[in-house]
């Protein structure tokens, strides 16, 4: 994919995710840290909150799982056929620890979109998305 269609693709999937969680923001290119100053922060390609700039969402956060529960046991099931097909042939999680892993999320959903990068780089984004959202999702 070009770089337009990384933009393009980007937009589709945020306006997709405004229609699936219409009381949330969605924001492109955010960055969990912005507000201080000096401080290196990464940006994902997509966010939706709320964003915990400066207090925790970890109720709210929970209350948003267990209404979206469908999409994302869906998601889960992706991902554990992704390790089946990659040689990983026992998920080392349940859908219910995973769904509560990070307590220190800055967002609700946290995506990295991936083109041609190195492995360093899509490890990189699979790293930040898990790290800055309580679901964190690395798109290739």
């Amino acid at each position: 994919m070009a770089t337009d269609e990384v933009t393009a693709y980007q937009l589709r999937l945020q306006a997709a995710l405004r229609r699936r969680f219409p009381q949330a923001s969605v924001q492109t290119e955010w960055a969990a840290m912005r507000i201080e100053p000096g401080l290196y922060s990464p940006r994902l390609d997509l966010a939706v909150g709320p964003f915990a700039t400066d207090r925790r969402y970890i109720d709210e956060y929970d209350e948003l799982s267990q209404v979206h529960a469908e999409l994302l046991r869906s998601l889960f099931t992706i991902h554990s056929q992704n390790l089946y097909e990659s040689g990983e042939h026992l998920s080392r999680f349940r859908f219910d620890h995973v769904i509560k892993r990070n307590q220190n999320a800055r967002c609700y959903i946290a995506i990295e979109i991936e083109n041609k990068v190195s492995n360093k780089h899509l490890m990189g984004g699979a790293i930040n998305a898990a790290a800055l959202g309580r679901v964190g999702l690395a798109v290739a």
